[in-house]
């Protein structure tokens, strides 16, 4: 199996976001600058719009905890939301 880079893991993370949240009736865009604050806007059919920081579940590799994801004060001041995705890759 080839190894995957963290760019290349985390690319496939936001597919799979954007993947489940189609499926939930949003629709979807993805932010272009790398340095943009949250990587993706969903807006549900009601209106309702959320600012997405997609990340991917990931372990330590010493004891295989957990890896506690944060926002900034910048996103939180912006109401970005964390996106945790399971790839189980």
């Amino acid at each position: 199996m080839i190894k995957l880079s963290k760019a290349e893991i985390g690319t496939i993370s936001e597919h799979q976001a954007i993947v489940n949240l189609t499926r939930k009736g949003y629709m979807v865009a993805k932010a272009c600058s790398p340095q943009c604050l949250f990587d993706l806007i969903a807006v549900h059919p009601n209106g309702k719009i959320k600012l997405l920081d997609v990340k991917t579940k990931s372990f330590r590799k010493k004891n295989n905890y957990k890896i506690n994801r944060c926002l900034t004060e910048k996103q939180k001041q912006l109401g970005v939301k964390l996106l945790i995705v399971d790839l189980k890759i």
